[in-house]
């Protein structure tokens, strides 16, 4: 079977199509980065992740789909002076 697991973005996403032989052994097919314009709108940028992704998958015809969950990380530098 094989299984197209995604790292999900709006500026890039990361793909990568695996096999799954069995429980232990898989092996790689493909894997990529899919970019959109940065100055782009958010919704264009969609519909351009939407066709790329739709050529992978009809491509390749992945029988389980898996995204990474996104989290974002908030840093916050001060300085403490006296």
């Amino acid at each position: 079977m094989l299984v197209l697991g995604i790292d999900p973005g709006i500026g890039k996403v990361g793909y990568a199509i695996v096999e799954k032989i069995n429980a232990a052994d898989q092996k790689l097919i493909t894997y990529g980065c899919l970019t959109t314009p940065t100055k782009t709108p958010v919704s264009d940028r969609l519909v351009i992740l939407h066709k790329k992704l739709e050529e992978i998958i009809s491509k390749y015809k992945p029988g389980l789909l898996i995204i990474e969950k996104l989290f974002f990380r908030i840093v916050i530098n001060f300085k403490y002076e006296r």
